[in-house]
């Protein structure tokens, strides 16, 4: 497990690849309740974190506050990953233990004019993939 942490803290991408093609359990938590998703947050590894979720990892396990990826990345005014996160799936709606939401990171006209943007961009995308819904 500590490996794990270890390859992300060093930010070895590839040795995190060859552990994502060994099977490696991704949502491992160490005694925080950090997450190895959560620790690539945390140390503004973007591409990491893309790995990670693009891997299967689970996006919205919290740490022991209740926080999880994204209000990390909320609270880190970490904007292309808090976009990111939220286009790949993250819940926005979760609360955590201090009872914050993402709204409390973000400021509320900005946190609708993204939720916006990325629902226009999800619709469009099932147009030209010839999947709208009604």
């Amino acid at each position: 497990m500590a490996e794990l942490f270890t390859i992300v803290w060093c930010h070895n991408n590839e040795a995190l690849a060859d552990r994502i093609a060994h099977n490696a359990d991704l949502n491992i938590q160490d005694g925080s309740g950090n997450t190895l998703l959560i620790k690539a947050v945390i140390h503004d590894f973007d591409d990491t974190a893309q790995m990670l979720v693009n891997a299967g990892c689970d996006m919205d396990m919290q740490d022991m506050f209740g926080n999880t990826a994204l209000l990390v990345a909320a609270q880190k005014h970490n904007e292309k990953m808090v976009r990111w996160l939220i286009k790949a799936g993250a819940d926005v709606n979760v609360c955590n233990k201090r009872f914050e939401t993402l709204n409390d990171f973000i400021k509320e006209e900005e946190t609708i004019q993204l939720l916006n943007q990325i629902r226009h961009s999800k619709k469009e995308r099932q147009v030209k993939e010839g999947k709208e819904t009604a």
